[in-house]
Protein backbone atom coordinates (compact mmCIF):
# COMPACT_ATOMS: atom_id res chain seq x y z
CA UNK A 1 0.00 0.00 0.00
CA UNK A 2 1.30 3.46 -0.85
CA UNK A 3 0.98 6.12 1.83
CA UNK A 4 0.65 9.83 1.07
CA UNK A 5 2.64 12.60 2.74
CA UNK A 6 0.69 15.45 4.35
CA UNK A 7 1.31 18.85 2.79
CA UNK A 8 2.70 21.67 4.91
CA UNK A 9 0.37 24.11 3.13
CA UNK A 10 -2.95 23.53 1.42
CA UNK A 11 -5.29 20.55 1.31
CA UNK A 12 -4.09 16.97 1.61
CA UNK A 13 -4.81 14.46 -1.14
CA UNK A 14 -7.37 11.68 -0.74
CA UNK A 15 -5.78 8.44 0.43
CA UNK A 16 -4.00 6.72 3.29
CA UNK A 17 -1.53 8.42 5.64
CA UNK A 18 0.71 7.18 8.43
CA UNK A 19 0.04 9.07 11.63
CA UNK A 20 0.62 9.23 15.35
CA UNK A 21 -1.90 10.05 18.09
CA UNK A 22 -0.54 13.25 19.66
CA UNK A 23 -3.31 13.84 22.17
CA UNK A 24 -6.77 12.59 23.10
CA UNK A 25 -9.36 15.06 24.34
CA UNK A 26 -11.73 13.29 26.72
CA UNK A 27 -15.46 13.78 26.24
CA UNK A 28 -18.55 12.25 27.79
CA UNK A 29 -19.80 10.29 24.77
CA UNK A 30 -16.90 10.62 22.34
CA UNK A 31 -13.23 11.53 22.50
CA UNK A 32 -11.33 13.81 20.14
CA UNK A 33 -8.16 12.28 18.69
CA UNK A 34 -5.50 14.75 17.50
CA UNK A 35 -3.31 13.17 14.82
CA UNK A 36 0.02 14.27 13.38
CA UNK A 37 2.44 12.77 10.93
CA UNK A 38 5.25 10.83 12.54
CA UNK A 39 7.73 13.70 12.56
CA UNK A 40 8.78 15.28 15.87
CA UNK A 41 5.94 17.29 17.41
CA UNK A 42 7.83 20.56 17.89
CA UNK A 43 5.11 22.46 16.02
CA UNK A 44 6.82 25.81 16.48
CA UNK A 45 9.60 24.57 14.18
CA UNK A 46 7.20 22.87 11.73
CA UNK A 47 8.71 24.51 8.65
CA UNK A 48 12.12 23.13 9.58
CA UNK A 49 11.31 19.63 10.82
CA UNK A 50 8.26 18.77 8.68
CA UNK A 51 5.78 18.37 11.56
CA UNK A 52 2.19 18.55 10.31
CA UNK A 53 -1.08 17.92 12.06
CA UNK A 54 -3.00 15.52 9.84
CA UNK A 55 -6.24 16.38 11.57
CA UNK A 56 -8.74 15.77 14.33
CA UNK A 57 -11.09 12.80 14.51
CA UNK A 58 -13.96 12.14 16.92
CA UNK A 59 -14.31 8.56 18.11
CA UNK A 60 -16.98 6.95 20.29
CA UNK A 61 -16.19 5.67 23.78
CA UNK A 62 -14.96 3.12 24.65
CA UNK A 63 -12.00 2.76 22.30
CA UNK A 64 -8.49 1.32 22.44
CA UNK A 65 -6.49 4.31 21.19
CA UNK A 66 -3.80 5.87 23.39
CA UNK A 67 -1.50 8.85 23.03
CA UNK A 68 1.59 7.84 21.06
CA UNK A 69 -0.14 5.07 19.07
CA UNK A 70 1.01 4.67 15.49
CA UNK A 71 -2.01 4.62 13.22
CA UNK A 72 -3.17 4.58 9.62
CA UNK A 73 -5.46 7.42 8.58
CA UNK A 74 -7.86 7.50 5.64
CA UNK A 75 -8.69 10.97 4.27
CA UNK A 76 -11.26 12.06 1.72
CA UNK A 77 -12.06 15.66 0.78
CA UNK A 78 -9.36 16.80 3.22
CA UNK A 79 -11.23 15.18 6.16
CA UNK A 80 -10.37 12.09 8.17
CA UNK A 81 -12.97 9.39 7.64
CA UNK A 82 -11.34 6.51 9.55
CA UNK A 83 -8.35 5.58 11.69
CA UNK A 84 -6.92 2.16 12.50
CA UNK A 85 -4.08 1.07 14.73
CA UNK A 86 -1.00 -0.08 12.92
CA UNK A 87 -0.38 -3.77 13.40
CA UNK A 88 2.88 -4.56 15.20
CA UNK A 89 4.56 -7.91 14.85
Amino acid sequence: MEFKQPKLFGKDEDGMYLGKVDMIGIGSECDTVYISNRKPNLWIFSLLNGYKQIGVFKIDNPHTFSEGDLIQVKKENNEIISITKEETE
